[in-house]
């Protein structure tokens, strides 16, 4: 099992991400946090209702596409943690206590508040 430290997010992956924005003259940064929060977030509850259940294809290919929207934000702890899950998923050999699904759930939401607060930061830079 692996333990995630905090915070979830690199901060360094964070400042690139805010340069592009800089460099194009647009709110990328802004824009990726509400993608984020538009379709990321719904998935991470349909996972949560997947693992109650026994469809581990399904689970396998929900948790895949998490791995990959959390790991734009540089939170490659979690997304290691989603890659856990996803092979023993693909091998049928997922439980619904596992204990990575803990961590899943513990890591993401606390992603989720990170995200929130760089969303205040980056709103108080834009006004």
């Amino acid at each position: 099992m692996i333990k995630l430290t905090y915070p979830i997010i690199n901060h360094e992956t964070i400042d690139s991400l805010r340069e592009l924005g800089e460099d194009s003259n647009s709110a990328f940064l802004l824009e990726m946090i509400d993608l984020f929060f538009k379709h990321t977030v719904p998935l991470s509850e349909e996972v949560r209702e997947l693992v109650k259940g026994h469809n581990h294809l399904e689970l396998a290919s929900k948790i895949h596409a998490l791995k990959s929207q959390i790991a734009n934000f540089g939170a490659m702890g979690l997304a290691q943690v989603c890659q856990n899950i996803e092979k023993d998923a693909r091998a049928n050999s997922y439980k619904p206590n596992h204990d990575d699904i803990r961590v899943f759930m513990a890591g993401f939401a606390g992603m989720v508040k990170e995200l929130e607060e760089i969303k205040k930061i980056e709103l108080s830079r834009a006004a």
